[in-house]
Protein backbone atom coordinates (compact mmCIF):
# COMPACT_ATOMS: atom_id res chain seq x y z
CA UNK A 1 0.00 0.00 0.00
CA UNK A 2 1.42 3.29 -0.90
CA UNK A 3 1.62 5.98 1.76
CA UNK A 4 -0.92 8.15 0.45
CA UNK A 5 -3.52 5.24 0.45
CA UNK A 6 -2.41 4.99 3.95
CA UNK A 7 -3.27 8.64 4.64
CA UNK A 8 -6.87 7.92 2.45
CA UNK A 9 -7.41 4.78 4.62
CA UNK A 10 -6.50 6.04 8.19
CA UNK A 11 -8.62 9.71 7.31
CA UNK A 12 -12.18 7.44 5.80
CA UNK A 13 -11.36 5.42 8.83
CA UNK A 14 -11.82 8.36 11.16
CA UNK A 15 -14.37 9.39 9.29
CA UNK A 16 -12.60 12.97 8.50
CA UNK A 17 -13.27 14.56 5.41
CA UNK A 18 -10.23 16.78 3.40
CA UNK A 19 -11.11 19.56 4.15
CA UNK A 20 -11.70 18.65 7.88
CA UNK A 21 -8.27 17.38 8.09
CA UNK A 22 -6.80 20.07 6.01
CA UNK A 23 -7.94 22.50 8.51
CA UNK A 24 -7.01 20.26 10.99
CA UNK A 25 -3.41 20.50 9.66
CA UNK A 26 -3.18 24.52 8.91
CA UNK A 27 -2.96 22.94 4.84
CA UNK A 28 -5.25 23.11 2.17
CA UNK A 29 -7.75 20.20 1.13
CA UNK A 30 -5.23 20.12 -2.05
CA UNK A 31 -2.01 19.24 -0.32
CA UNK A 32 -4.35 16.48 1.69
CA UNK A 33 -5.38 15.42 -2.08
CA UNK A 34 -1.52 15.89 -3.35
CA UNK A 35 -0.76 13.30 -0.39
CA UNK A 36 -3.37 10.57 -1.67
CA UNK A 37 -2.75 10.66 -4.78
CA UNK A 38 1.21 10.26 -4.41
CA UNK A 39 1.65 13.23 -6.30
CA UNK A 40 3.31 14.63 -2.90
CA UNK A 41 4.72 13.74 0.49
CA UNK A 42 3.78 15.07 3.58
CA UNK A 43 6.97 16.73 5.66
CA UNK A 44 7.80 15.33 9.11
CA UNK A 45 5.93 18.06 10.89
CA UNK A 46 2.89 16.84 8.77
CA UNK A 47 3.49 13.11 9.69
CA UNK A 48 3.73 13.81 13.40
CA UNK A 49 0.15 16.03 13.25
CA UNK A 50 -0.93 13.24 10.97
CA UNK A 51 0.05 10.10 13.33
CA UNK A 52 -1.63 12.31 16.55
CA UNK A 53 -4.93 12.62 14.03
CA UNK A 54 -5.13 9.14 13.78
CA UNK A 55 -4.10 7.84 16.65
CA UNK A 56 -1.38 6.21 15.28
CA UNK A 57 2.54 5.17 15.08
CA UNK A 58 4.55 6.95 13.02
CA UNK A 59 5.62 3.01 11.82
CA UNK A 60 1.93 2.49 10.54
CA UNK A 61 1.65 5.48 9.01
CA UNK A 62 4.75 5.15 6.85
CA UNK A 63 3.61 1.31 6.19
CA UNK A 64 6.78 0.10 8.41
CA UNK A 65 4.73 -2.86 9.74
CA UNK A 66 3.98 -3.77 6.30
CA UNK A 67 6.99 -4.13 5.28
CA UNK A 68 8.39 -5.53 8.17
CA UNK A 69 5.67 -8.11 8.30
CA UNK A 70 6.91 -9.17 4.50
CA UNK A 71 10.33 -9.40 5.56
CA UNK A 72 8.85 -11.85 8.10
CA UNK A 73 6.83 -13.59 5.61
CA UNK A 74 9.28 -14.16 3.36
CA UNK A 75 11.90 -15.00 6.64
CA UNK A 76 9.35 -18.04 7.66
CA UNK A 77 9.20 -19.23 4.03
CA UNK A 78 13.07 -19.42 3.19
CA UNK A 79 13.63 -21.52 6.82
CA UNK A 80 11.15 -24.14 7.57
CA UNK A 81 10.00 -24.35 10.68
CA UNK A 82 11.80 -27.07 13.32
CA UNK A 83 8.90 -29.19 13.49
CA UNK A 84 8.66 -29.03 9.55
CA UNK A 85 12.61 -30.07 9.45
CA UNK A 86 12.20 -33.02 11.41
CA UNK A 87 8.93 -34.32 9.40
CA UNK A 88 11.44 -33.60 6.42
CA UNK A 89 14.76 -35.48 8.20
CA UNK A 90 11.60 -38.75 9.07
CA UNK A 91 10.67 -38.96 5.58
CA UNK A 92 14.05 -39.24 4.42
CA UNK A 93 15.13 -41.99 6.68
CA UNK A 94 11.89 -43.75 6.12
CA UNK A 95 12.61 -43.10 1.96
CA UNK A 96 16.21 -44.38 2.14
CA UNK A 97 14.95 -47.74 4.72
CA UNK A 98 12.46 -48.01 1.74
CA UNK A 99 15.10 -47.80 -0.91
CA UNK A 100 17.73 -50.04 1.30
CA UNK A 101 14.94 -53.23 1.69
CA UNK A 102 14.47 -52.74 -2.16
CA UNK A 103 18.37 -52.83 -2.76
CA UNK A 104 17.98 -55.94 -0.67
CA UNK A 105 15.05 -57.39 -2.13
CA UNK A 106 17.11 -56.79 -5.37
CA UNK A 107 19.78 -59.04 -4.44
CA UNK A 108 17.96 -61.72 -2.70
CA UNK A 109 16.74 -62.10 -6.28
CA UNK A 110 20.07 -61.97 -8.29
CA UNK A 111 21.21 -63.87 -5.55
CA UNK A 112 18.50 -66.54 -6.34
CA UNK A 113 18.84 -66.20 -9.81
CA UNK A 114 22.27 -66.87 -9.59
CA UNK A 115 21.69 -70.52 -7.60
CA UNK A 116 18.65 -71.59 -9.65
CA UNK A 117 21.08 -70.94 -12.62
CA UNK A 118 23.51 -72.71 -10.98
CA UNK A 119 21.75 -75.41 -9.74
CA UNK A 120 20.35 -75.79 -13.42
CA UNK A 121 24.04 -75.95 -14.81
CA UNK A 122 24.54 -78.74 -12.00
CA UNK A 123 22.09 -80.81 -12.90
CA UNK A 124 22.82 -80.34 -17.13
CA UNK A 125 26.09 -81.51 -16.55
CA UNK A 126 25.35 -84.02 -14.10
CA UNK A 127 22.80 -85.58 -16.82
CA UNK A 128 25.35 -85.37 -19.23
CA UNK A 129 28.20 -87.56 -17.44
CA UNK A 130 25.36 -90.40 -16.99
Amino acid sequence: MTSGARIKSFRNQKGIRQKELANHLHASFQIISKWENDKNEPDVSSLIELSKVFACSLDALLGENEEQEKKEEAFKLQIPHKEESENVKENLKVDLKKDDNKKDEEKLKIENNIKAKLDLDSLLNHDKKD
